[in-house]
């Protein structure tokens, strides 16, 4: 299935950031909550096998008036850790950080048990996730 990407703008009075998202699709016209692919300032953003292994890839950038501009690359990973919230195939401090950050901000990707709420639950099963993955 295919899934749905989105790139948004800055918004300073609603607080979004250009950022990268992607939404997974359940079923025919069903897709899950956004979730943001990178939270550095990112604007453009396209697919491409960029290792050449038959996988889709994501090529991002941010936008033409920010210094340094900034180009992503993100490699498709056959099988997503949920701790694993940036995304590198790696579990390590990273993800706390991020997750730190995300949390504070009241950002989605923060909201692990999807319940609206930030709350010791959401930190209980990151570190579940975390602990209970090689």
């Amino acid at each position: 299935m295919k899934n749905l990407l989105s790139s948004s703008y800055t918004d300073d009075s609603s607080g979004f950031k250009n950022t990268v998202s992607e939404m997974f699709q359940r079923a025919a016209r069903e897709f899950g909550p956004m979730v943001s692919i990178a939270d550095v300032n990112l604007r453009g953003v396209n697919i491409v096998d960029l290792d050449s292994d038959g996988g889709v890839d994501l090529i991002a950038c941010s936008n033409g008036t920010n210094v340094p501009r900034v180009v992503r690359m993100y490699y498709g990973i056959d099988q997503v850790r949920p701790a694993d919230l940036n995304f590198d195939g790696s579990l390590n401090y990273l993800d706390i950080a991020l997750f730190v950050k995300l949390f504070r901000e009241q950002r989605e990707t923060a909201d692990l048990d999807r319940d609206g709420e930030f709350d010791f639950q959401d930190m209980e099963l990151l570190l579940n996730f975390y602990t209970s993955c090689p």
